[in-house]
């Protein structure tokens, strides 16, 4: 059994579990703590394995907006496109003087990244 196969049976067994707990507490006594215990216990398990492993990429992090927290090979190119933008202007902006040298940072592993995609859809792509 491949690792894919074995997380998806996994979770599925999980969510087994998750129906089953909810079943037990809408026949039984819909105040049965124990029950109701099971059930988000279950459902937990669920959203830990749906999250899927944590992510471990060296490329630097997002530390604002929708993308927070998560590192930038992992956005869309549309999103990094926009973020781009945004860093260029967040440069010039005086207001945010305080955080230019880490928006310089974050700007230029954007811009990597970008670049990276790039090379890789020129490698895929034929040349007509």
């Amino acid at each position: 059994m491949n690792m894919e196969t074995h997380l998806v049976t996994t979770l599925t067994l999980e969510r087994r579990r998750v129906i089953d707990a909810a079943v037990d507490l809408a026949v039984g006594d819909i105040y049965d703590e124990v029950a109701f215990d099971r059930v988000v216990a279950a459902v937990k398990r669920v959203l830990r394995q749906e999250e899927g492993p944590a992510v471990t990429s060296r490329a630097p992090v997002i530390p604002f907006g929708a993308w927070r927290n998560k590192p930038v090979d992992v956005v869309p190119t549309r999103e990094l496109l926009g973020l781009s933008n945004y860093l260029t202007r967040a440069i010039q902006t005086p207001a945010k003087a305080d955080w230019k040298a880490s928006n310089y940072a974050l700007l230029a592993a954007v811009r990597a990244e970008l670049k990276r995609r790039t090379e890789d859809v020129e490698e895929v792509s034929p040349c007509l």
